[in-house]
Parts: structure tokens; C-alpha cells; sequence
């Protein structure tokens, strides 16, 4: 969806950061292209951006 790669430290493999998601068409639900990050605030983020200080590798991914 965002081709982004399980290794790399982007926002969407990090263990702070949050997806939005808005009503879909064909689904309940479909994930946006935005989010937001809680640690150590809740800071605006999109899926793709770099990763902070504080990034922190998802369980289950590699690294």
C-alpha cells in the first residue's frame, strides 16, 4: 500500500507510531495516508517520513 520495506525506519515500522483510517467504500474501514506518533508526544506524522530520536523498531519486524 505505502511500498515501504519491514527494515526501514519510517514512522509506519515504528512502535509509536499510529495509522489513521477513515470510512471506506468497499471495506469498513481504509487506512490514510497519515498518523500520529505518542511518544514522547503526540506529534502529526505520515507513514513514509523518517524516523525520529525515539524510533523504535515494531515486534515482529526485522531488525
Amino acid at each position: 500500500m505505502f511500498n515501504i520495506l519491514p527494515d526501514e525506519e519510517v514512522c509506519a515500522n515504528c512502535r509509536y507510531y499510529h495509522l489513521h483510517y477513515v470510512p471506506g467504500e468497499i471495506t469498513p474501514y481504509a487506512p490514510c495516508n497519515c498518523g500520529h506518533c505518542t511518544y514522547p508526544r503526540f506529534k502529526h506524522r505520515y507513514p513514509g517520513q523518517p524516523g525520529c530520536e525515539h524510533f523504535q523498531m515494531k515486534k515482529g519486524l526485522t531488525k
